[in-house]
């Protein structure tokens, strides 16, 4: 990404590594920017439009004409509400409540990692507004731990609805239409079919899924992370 000019804070290189040890301990270093976030609440369409044509010019670097990583939602809602009624019932009306939504978010988010275009790119992973730091009007891309090969439908429909403010339930579609419309100014042209590709909007699944699992003790062993999840 660096190399290809796209504006991201890359680790520095000391003694030809990037990974530092010291005392045990690993480290990346990286120099300090005077610079911060946008609250949810104060992201403009502005930002949207830098954030949609950040991204495009990301998926552009290399693409391929295959299927990206399979990341189906196959998880058992039904065994989760069962474990919760004897293990945390904190969550299990929330979950038993919300059963048919559970899997019908999984139906709509399968379909879409089924039905985007066969197509692979280099995807950032995370880019939603937190992890883009601002330099006055110059972003400034943070935290690429989960930088990835993926799908490019499928990751700029989701930051789409991010930068829109799906994430704290304040969707604007003039924002949504912003990053969209400035992605494909960069990208090109994009054919697919919206309806299907629209379930990505449940990719909040894999983070309930982790954060249920560590409230029943499946992921975790700790009281402080169980009552985290």
């Amino acid at each position: 990404l660096y190399e290809n000019k796209i504006p991201v804070l890359p680790a520095l290189e000391i003694k030809g590594k990037k990974m530092q040890c010291l005392e045990g301990q690993y480290f990346y270093v990286f120099r300090w920017l005077e610079a911060g976030r946008i609250g949810w609440k104060d992201i403009r369409e502005e930002h949207c439009q830098t954030a949609g044509k950040m991204l495009a010019r990301i998926h552009k670097i290399e693409q391929k004409d295959e299927p990206a990583p399979d990341e189906q939602c196959d998880v058992n809602w039904d065994e989760y509400i069962r474990l919760a009624q004897e293990r945390c019932p904190e969550i299990y009306k929330e979950l038993s409540q919300n059963r048919e939504l559970l899997y019908h978010a999984s139906e709509e988010y399968n379909a879409a990692m089924k039905g985007a275009p066969q197509i692979t790119c280099i995807s950032d992973g995370d880019m939603d507004s937190k992890n883009v730091l601002w330099e006055g009007t110059e972003p400034v891309i943070i935290d690429l731990e989960s930088l990835d090969y993926g799908n490019p439908y499928l990751e700029m429909f989701r930051l789409a609805l991010s930068w829109a403010g799906d994430v704290v339930c304040d969707l604007n579609f003039d924002r949504f239409h912003a990053f969209i419309e400035a992605y494909r100014l960069e990208y090109g042209k994009l054919s697919a079919d919206w309806r299907v590709i629209s379930g990505i909007g449940y990719s909040w699944l894999d983070w309930l899924d982790y954060n249920v699992r560590r409230a029943l003790l499946l992921e975790c062993s700790s009281p402080q992370e169980r009552k985290m999840g």
